[in-house]
């Protein structure tokens, strides 16, 4: 009997047990399914200015974002800055996004939906994110699964809308509820290159170029005078040499250039061994020193570049004579706002010193043409000479044909053959080796008698005038 009654006890201990783990949970779920948010601490701009770090991880990258001073970094590329609206953008995503839907699947099942925490060798990992505050220590962290549409989940909430961005997210605080929320998360990515601030420089007004390349006989100079309605130059141009600027573009060069990524700089001995070394000049008072290197061929060729950039900025308008006082206040105000423009341009381009930079094709062959690259094409012969001819004779015909001379008009006969032939040649007879048979001179004409002058009239003397 004691038996009975102890069992009757323990089960229902776990029974009670079972009703009350069944009611958290359904406590718990409830409470998440009223969540509206799915960061909603992040509504607090304290807690979002204590994040100090933003860690992205997936199974084959890891991106870290870290604040240096006053400014966001990208750790994996030596501290360079990151592109600062990239990191406020993705924390605003984060703190307005809303949950649409909600799903309850055990550790078990979340492989299918890609919510596992990459770096296992389970399947079906996701993106690991996780925020820090300045001590290092993890205050959000969450996993990013994969679309809602692609997994072919059902709807656990009827106002769950439609749309292709729709993504599974894990929280671990939330035990086995995995979220969903319409957002594609473009800008948490684990590509260290996808955070880094893209500002370079672009060069403006160009007056001058040179390029000094491992063979000197690449190697060249080019300016022009001014910049309205002049052509660049070729320095100790050579016979036959004539800039081309449709080849080499040098009015435009570097005037919008990107890079793709970036390298440490102790690595600049390596990349950019035997670089072509480019200076140029603006009419602005801008000079870039750049480097230029290429490795490897074909699609799998890369590019890297260096540069440093210097200006001289005039400090004051020249003076003008007899300037009047409102036209001076007008010219100085315009002066400042360049001066200021100028100075502005140089502090920015001043960032990207130092670094080497991986740049596309289309960025470094400009810089990398040979000086044969950049001279026109030597102009096309537009006529041949009759096959069969002499050099040297006119007009590709025989001298020495008999009876050339003495002909009436004195002027040697010249026989109405071709000469000027178009590209491919057409072919023309050759010349009959017999001298060409000319007419017979014309008999010598008799000149005709001209006729006798006729008598001029006799003079007669005027009449003497009368006397007075």
């Amino acid at each position: 009997m004691k038996r009975v009654v102890i069992l009757l006890a323990v089960l229902a201990g776990l029974l009670g047990l079972s009703l009350m783990m069944k009611s958290r949970r359904t406590k718990t779920l409830s409470a998440a399914a009223m969540r509206e948010f799915l960061l909603p601490d992040l509504a607090n701009a304290e807690v979002v200015n204590a994040i100090k770090k933003v860690h992205v991880k997936t199974q084959d990258a890891e991106a870290n974002i870290e604040v240096a001073g006053d400014s966001w970094v990208v750790a994996e590329r030596s501290g360079f800055r990151a592109d600062g609206n990239r990191v406020a953008r993705a924390l605003d995503e984060l703190r307005d996004m809303k949950i649409q839907g909600v799903q309850r699947l055990g550790k078990s099942a979340w492989g299918e939906v890609d919510v596992v925490a990459p770096g296992t060798d389970e399947k079906g990992t996701g993106t690991l994110v996780e925020l820090l505050n300045g001590k290092g220590d993890v205050t959000h962290t969450f996993v990013i699964g994969g679309t809602v549409d692609s997994k072919g989940a059902q709807d656990a909430n009827p106002m769950f809308g439609g749309g292709s961005d729709r993504r599974f997210v894990r929280l671990p605080a939330d035990n086995d509820s995995i979220w969903m929320v319409a957002n594609g998360f473009v800008d948490l990515t684990s590509k260290p290159g996808d955070w880094l601030d893209k500002a370079f420089f672009a060069v403006q007004k160009v007056k001058s170029v040179e390029v000094t390349a491992p063979k000197p006989e690449d190697s060249y100079k080019a300016a022009r005078a001014s910049q309205e309605g002049e052509t660049f130059q070729l320095a100790d141009a050579k016979e036959g040499e004539v800039y081309d600027e449709a080849k080499a573009g040098f009015s435009t060069l570097l005037n919008g250039p990107s890079f793709d990524d970036v390298e440490p700089k102790d690595k600049a001995g390596e990349l950019l061994k035997g670089a072509t070394k480019v200076k140029i000049t603006t009419f602005d008072g801008f000079t870039y020193d750049i480097q230029v290197a290429k490795i490897g061929e074909g699609a799998t060729a890369k590019h890297y570049m260096m540069v440093n950039v210097s200006a001289d900025i005039a400090k004051e308008r020249p003076p003008v004579k007899d300037e009047k006082p409102e036209d001076k206040k007008k010219a100085d105000e315009a002066f400042a706002a360049q001066k200021k423009g100028l100075e502005d341009k140089l502090a920015a381009e001043k960032k990207v010193e130092g670094w080497i930079y991986q740049v596309g094709e289309f960025v470094a062959n400009p810089l990398l043409k040979k000086r044969s690259e950049i001279v026109a094409d030597p102009p096309k012969e537009l006529t041949s000479p009759v096959p069969g001819a002499t050099p040297g004779t006119a007009d590709g015909l025989p001298s020495g044909i008999p009876g050339l001379s003495g002909l009436p008009g004195g002027a040697p006969a010249k026989p109405q053959l071709p000469v000027t032939v178009t590209t491919p040649p057409v072919s023309v007879p050759p010349l009959p080796k017999e001298p060409a048979k000319l007419p017979e001179a014309a008999p010598e004409a008799k000149p005709t008698p001209a006729p006798a002058p006729a008598p001029a009239p006799e003079a007669k003397p005027a009449p003497a005038p009368a006397a007075k």
